[in-house]
């Protein structure tokens, strides 16, 4: 199979960039607003990639292997449910070797052996698009993604070596690259494990029809070289893959989506309010017409309304209430926090 290390330095690089995301941003939003994650996985070939029609080698056929795959993928929510995504993947395919020796045979004469060497198909996707989320249980979410951007494809790398009574010699088809559309459509779930720790499974299609341009044959026959000869062709590629993931969830920490509101300007003299070791309940602004409070809502869908006294990033709250009674939350139990004005 095709080595991908040039594909994996360049996702070592991607992979610190996001680490460096992380530690600037995942404590600024008032909930989970997406991931970034790490998934390993399979992919098997579909259509005129994956046949074994050797004589359509190298023209319409791919002969193609199921193979691994690496994914980075980022996901944000933009609203409620719906968001965007980006993928960056990397996967190969080995070809079926059987099915082009058994081809490559028909040609060759019968006092004369051959032996075979083949790297596989070579892929590198880089996708973006929309994204969407829809929550099952408080833990379990149902994830869909419609991704659209390019391939880099690279063709197998193909030698023959021929050895018979009055002939030495070897053919190789050298590999090529190609850039061109592609598209992604797919479905899983998310599992939150822990407040910044979640696992995926991803099931989804990737199609791209790359065309190859110029690809060159050398050939050598008893120390003489032939002249090069040119190849073109469209490969249709498609694979089905499945991936498992580990990601890092962003938006779990609290914070106020108000900003402070301004105290507006009193068109008449107010009172101010005196405060007193034994008041109950003081509102976050005087002006008697503007009074505002803070307003918690909770993820079993209660409403808590009052001041908040003492609030520990990413740990916990108290608000006291009119009544002059104190509550104390999880940031777990919590939905979001507002300001909102006294009716």
């Amino acid at each position: 199979m095709q080595k991908l290390s040039y594909r994996i330095v360049s996702y070592r690089i991607v992979l610190t960039n996001f680490i460096i995301l992380i530690l600037f941003n995942s404590n600024i939003f008032a909930q989970d607003k997406g991931y970034v994650a790490f998934s390993i996985g399979a992919n098997s070939p579909t259509g005129n990639f994956g046949s074994t029609d050797a004589k359509q080698f190298y023209s319409s056929t791919g002969l193609a292997n199921p193979g691994p795959l690496l994914d980075i993928s980022f996901a944000y929510k933009l609203g409620k449910n719906i968001g965007i995504a980006a993928i960056m993947r990397a996967q190969g395919n080995g070809i079926n070797e059987n099915a082009l020796k058994t081809e490559l045979q028909k040609s060759i004469p019968n006092n004369v052996s051959a032996t075979y060497e083949a790297a596989g198909w070579g892929l590198g996707a880089y996708l973006t698009g929309l994204y969407g989320s829809f929550p099952i249980s408080e833990k379990v979410s149902f994830e869909s993604r419609a991704l659209i951007g390019v391939v880099n494809a690279r063709t197998p790398d193909i030698k023959t070596t021929l050895i018979g009574p009055s002939l030495i010699g070897t053919v190789r088809i050298n590999s090529i690259s190609a850039v061109s559309f592609a598209y992604l459509l797919g479905a899983g779930f998310k599992f939150d494990v822990g407040r910044k720790v979640c696992l995926l499974l991803n099931l989804d299609y990737l199609g791209a029809d790359p065309e190859f341009k110029n690809g060159e044959t050398n050939t050598i026959r008893n120390n003489v070289t032939l002249p090069t000869t040119f190849y073109s062709f469209t490969q249709n590629i498609g694979t089905i893959n499945f991936s498992f993931g580990v990601g890092v969830r962003l938006g779990t920490g609290i914070k106020s989506v108000n900003q402070p509101v301004q105290q507006a300007q009193p068109t008449q003299q107010v009172q101010p309010i005196q405060q007193t070791q034994q008041d109950n309940y003081q509102p976050s602004y005087q002006d008697s017409r503007n009074q505002m409070t803070d307003v918690v809502y909770l993820k079993n869908g209660s409403i808590i309304k009052g001041l908040i006294i003492e609030q520990v990033p990413n740990v916990s709250i108290k608000i006291k209430l009119r009544d002059g009674n104190i509550m104390g939350f999880k940031i777990e139990e919590i939905e979001k926090i507002t300001k909102e004005e006294v009716k």
